[in-house]
């Protein structure tokens, strides 16, 4: 059977989880007037969960982890971006 501090022990991974997720809002809404900011999303996966044997077999989960912190970025609008300063360049050039 898992300790008694186990539940404690989930619901402290799943604090520190939620202030990292809140730390990465904190810096979109930071940054959210600046020119080429991409916002940022959280991706949790759950942890590996513990099987304690006995008489009967218990399996239990133990919370999450962060996975992954990853930009979103819409391809399609970064090239059109590069092409048309790109074309702004050659027109610059021409002038």
């Amino acid at each position: 059977m898992p300790g008694s501090f186990f539940g404690i022990n989930i619901a402290s991974q799943a604090l520190r989880n939620f202030e990292a997720a809140l730390n990465v809002t904190g810096h979109n809404l930071a940054n959210l007037n600046t020119d080429g900011y991409s916002r940022q999303t959280v991706g949790m996966s759950p942890s590996t969960p513990i099987t304690f044997f006995g008489a009967n077999p218990l399996t239990m989960g133990t919370g999450s982890l962060i996975s992954s912190i990853s930009r979103v970025r819409d391809q399609f609008i970064e090239g059109r971006i590069i092409q048309s300063g790109a074309a702004q360049g050659r027109l610059n050039q021409m002038l």
